[in-house]
């Protein structure tokens, strides 16, 4: 359950259901609606080889440090704002992929020293792997079509080449470029 002002994601439930199926065998922990907060990710994100989020993001230009973040729900003390610092605080080092189905998600900022800002940076900072998400906005039918023929392939060809047969599949289907 997002926040109020965020428009809802029907998409994300089938595509998470999808991820699920093309995963056989593998320990996966859903978090979806009022379950999918800051304190389930800071509590059992950790030691996860793979971690997905399929929600919305906000990206501000005044403070890429620290307010890029990831949309969740809120509870308790916890804004459900998944913050860029709260992501650099948090153990991730078993990740060898964090998949961000958010618009923007890929979106970097440079700081003074010409330093990246944002999600990357910070989930790269927490010790991940790799990172797959989109450089633009991406409507949510669209992002659960590509994120499910991009999971069909991961297991047998790793992330590259997974992105790689997810974009030609989509293309080949008749999408955009700016719908991948």
């Amino acid at each position: 359950s997002l926040q109020a002002g965020w428009e809802p994601l029907p998409g994300a439930e089938r595509e998470v259901a999808g991820i699920v199926d093309d995963l056989p065998g593998l320990d996966i922990d859903i978090r979806t609606g009022i379950a999918a907060t800051e304190s389930a990710f800071v509590e059992h994100a950790g030691g996860r080889d793979l971690i997905h989020f399929a929600t919305h993001g906000e990206f501000p230009e005044n403070d890429a440090v620290d307010l890029h973040r990831i949309v969740l729900a809120a509870e308790g003390n916890h804004d459900g704002l998944l913050n860029a610092e709260e992501i650099r605080r948090t153990d991730l080092s078993a990740a060898q992929l964090v998949v961000l189905s958010i618009c923007d998600g890929a979106l970097v900022r440079f700081g003074p020293g010409d330093e990246p800002l944002g999600l990357l940076p910070a989930f790269f900072a927490a010790g991940v792997t790799n990172i797959v998400a989109p450089l633009w906005e991406i409507g949510d039918v669209a992002a659960t079509e590509w994120m499910c023929a991009f999971y069909r392939d991961l297991l047998d060809l790793g992330p590259a080449r997974a992105v790689q047969r997810a974009c030609l599949e989509r293309i080949r289907a008749g999408a955009q470029v700016r719908d991948l």
